[in-house]
Parts: C-alpha cells; structure tokens; sequence
C-alpha cells in the first residue's frame, strides 16, 4: 500500500480534513431560530443581521436579483459547499468574490489536502514543514498548492482552445466545471 506523502506532515498527517459545510435541514431549523429569536432581539449587530436576513427574504419573494459578496478566507473553511448550495436551491443568482476564493474552493474540487489547524504556530516551523497556514487552516505546498497550480496549467491547456476570446470568468468557471 502506498504511503500517503502528507501523513508525514507534522501539522497536515494528523489534523482533521477540512470537509466543505453543506445546508442541511436541521441547519435551516437552527438558522431561523437563531435569526428569529436571537438575532431579531439582540444588539445592534444582531438586529443588522436579522434585517439582512429579511431583506434577503423579500428579495427572493418580489422575484429581486441577489447578489452575495464573499470576501475573507471563506472556502478554506469549508463554505463552498454553502455557497454551493444556496446557488442550487436558488436563493442567490450571482455571487462576487475574490479569486483567492475561487483558487481555494478547487482544493476540494480536486480532493487535494485542506486541514483544520490553528494560527497559534510558529510560522517558521511551518515553513520547515512545506505547510501554508490561511489563518487557521494548513494547506501543503507541495501536495496542495504545487499540485493545484499544476492542475491549473492543465485545465488551461484544455479550455483555452476551445474558448472564443475574450471570455468572462463566469464562462471560464462554467467550462471548468465541463472537463473536472
């Protein structure tokens, strides 16, 4: 049986694999509790909240566009699979992030190693350990981030032909899609 490489790693070979969220029933009961009883009652925050969640809600109801802003590390930690899901079940019909986003959230599309970490470690030592810390996920450099940028190179060889210049990032994703 072959070793896996990234077990050796003192901060990936034994840290939990970050798995992609996903919206669950039992998640929507909870996030409209929260939203409603919580949220609706509290701070100024809170209530800034629970009015996003409403005018979220009566945007899709007047048949509105809705478009959601991602920023931040979101898909190392496993949001991907929200943001996958709230496209699927329509409740947004554009989403605006940042290509660090987009290169990250591949890291689970092409089952490379995302692992929980924390960001109390000693940046050096992860240095020596060829692991990249995103606040408090790791993610390899070679078995990660090499390999991801080398399946990149290879999309690219197979997409930029068959696309008419110039193309949007919504159709480079939408092709992308076609041949992983």
């Amino acid at each position: 049986m072959k070793s896996d490489p990234v077990s050796k790693s003192k901060y990936m070979g034994s840290a939990k694999a970050q798995i992609p969220l996903r919206i669950s029933d039992e998640m929507i009961r909870a996030a409209k509790y929260h939203v409603e009883k919580i949220d609706g009652n509290s701070g100024y925050q809170s209530r800034a909240k629970y009015r996003a969640a409403q005018r979220w809600i009566d945007a899709i109801e007047s048949g509105e566009y809705v478009w959601l802003s991602v920023a931040g590390a979101a898909t190392p930690v496993g949001f991907g699979g929200l943001f996958a899901d709230i496209i699927e079940r329509g409740l947004v019909d554009v989403i605006v992030t940042t290509g660090a986003n987009v290169y990250h959230d591949l890291h689970f599309a092409c089952g490379l190693p995302v692992r929980h970490g924390s960001d109390k470690v000693d940046d050096n030592d992860l240095r020596a350990d060829e692991t990249t810390r995103i606040y408090n996920q790791f993610i390899h450099n070679r078995y990660t981030l090499k390999a991801q940028d080398m399946l990149n190179q290879e999309f690219a060889r197979k997409l930029l032909p068959r696309l008419k210049q110039p193309f949007s990032t919504a159709t480079l994703l939408y092709n992308l899609e076609e041949i992983c």
